[in-house]
């Protein structure tokens, strides 16, 4: 189960490895009509409480001045105030946007210089209808199993060495699947070459390399279902470099820092920052996905209305 948390062989602690492993053994929840449900369900509360969700505005800049956060300025010019601030983006994507100097180097040097885990080639796939069955759990397949904690290891010839693949339930889940997600361990090295470029404007040779690692995938999924390619309709690919465009991370780091048993320490990042208004949370100062960014929100909003004040209300 490498692939759902960025396992490497000699520094993942073992908590990581149990907390991902004890949510499959209880076995996996899946949302009928995708994931966006409890975005649009958590901004419904939001509303209902006073707030506001704006989006498609990305932040253009976060100004300090006096030790505090004064304003968030978002790309269109629109001025935000608050009394607190909480950023949930990767610590690297805050530095390039708040004022300079707001940090002491020595944290931002810190924060900086941990390694990140790996990205991820994905292929998000439209079946025909009624051409593959639905599979009511994730699956795994690797070429050598005991290539299973290597899987960053990047050799184009070779790849890939395996991959995780699900069959998203529908609404009214029949017994065919409408589409499939495959996500490949892929290094950011293997497409650092177009690093400068963004979305739509990469040019024809990596158009034709990610046309590549497509029919490499489609080809070893033949293997497992021999009449895969039949049903495609259609295929969409995204790179190391889509996930870095898209979520702003370093080298499109897919679970933010990657945990180390020898130095555990180094990525305990606390919600707290030297600017009192402002805090953090997000997978890089807990754990990612499901289980891991909810825990570090509950942390962070601990943080403003007081210790275990959310935690003993959530208590049955």
């Amino acid at each position: 189960m490498n692939p759902m948390y960025g396992g490497v062989k000699g520094k993942t602690p073992a908590y990581i490895h149990a907390l991902i492993n004890v949510l499959y053994i209880d076995g996996p929840s899946r949302f009928e009509g995708g994931s966006l449900q409890l975005a649009e369900a958590l901004k419904d509360v939001i509303i209902r409480a006073g707030g506001e969700v704006v989006g498609n505005a990305p932040v253009e800049s976060i100004e300090v001045a006096e030790h505090k956060v004064q304003r968030v300025v978002t790309i269109d010019g629109t001025v935000h105030t608050a009394q607190k601030y909480i950023a949930a983006i990767h610590p690297s994507e805050l530095f390039r946007i708040i004022t300079p100097g707001a940090f002491p180097k020595a944290y931002q040097n810190r924060l900086k210089n941990i390694p990140n885990t790996y990205s991820a080639f994905t292929l998000f796939i439209e079946f025909r209808d009624e051409t593959f069955p639905y599979i009511n759990h994730t699956c795994y397949y690797e070429r050598d199993y005991d290539n299973i904690w290597n899987l960053a290891q990047y050799d184009e010839a070779s790849w890939p060495a395996g991959f995780m693949y699900m069959t998203p339930a529908t609404a009214k889940q029949g017994s065919f699947a409408s589409h499939m997600i495959i996500n490949c361990i892929m290094p950011y090295q293997a497409v650092e070459q177009w690093a400068d470029t963004r979305t739509g404007r990469r040019g024809v040779e990596y158009e034709t390399w990610k046309a590549a690692r497509c029919e490499d995938i489609i080809c070893l999924m033949e293997k497992c279902y021999p009449n895969f390619r039949p049903a495609l309709k259609r295929v969409h690919a995204a790179s190391p470099l889509t996930v870095r465009d898209y979520f702003h991370t370093p080298n499109g780091s897919l679970y933010g820092y990657a945990k180390d048993c020898h130095n555990i320490i180094l990525t305990q990042v606390p919600v707290v920052t030297k600017i009192p208004n402002l805090l953090l949370t997000g997978q890089n100062v807990g754990l990612h996905g499901i289980c891991g960014v909810p825990l570090s929100a509950i942390t962070t909003a601990e943080a403003i209305v007081g210790a275990n004040k959310i935690v003993n209300q959530m208590q049955p």
